[in-house]
C-alpha cells in the first residue's frame, strides 16, 4: 500500500481528486523499479530509505 502511494506522488498525480499528468504514474513507477532493483543489487541502503 506504501508503495503505491509513493508512485502516485513521484507521477505528480494528487492523492486527493486524482487530478494530474497521467503519465506522470508511469513514469514514478519506472522511478521506482530503479530505486528497488539498485538496492537489491546493491545491498548497502537501509530498510528505512524504502518505507513512506
Amino acid at each position: 500500500m506504501v508503495s503505491i502511494e509513493l508512485v502516485v506522488v513521484m507521477g505528480g498525480t494528487l492523492l486527493t481528486g486524482g487530478a494530474g499528468f497521467g503519465g506522470g504514474a508511469f513514469i514514478g513507477i519506472l522511478i521506482q523499479d530503479q530505486i528497488q532493483t539498485h538496492i537489491a543489487f546493491d545491498g548497502t541502503l537501509s530498510n528505512g530509505w524504502m518505507t513512506a
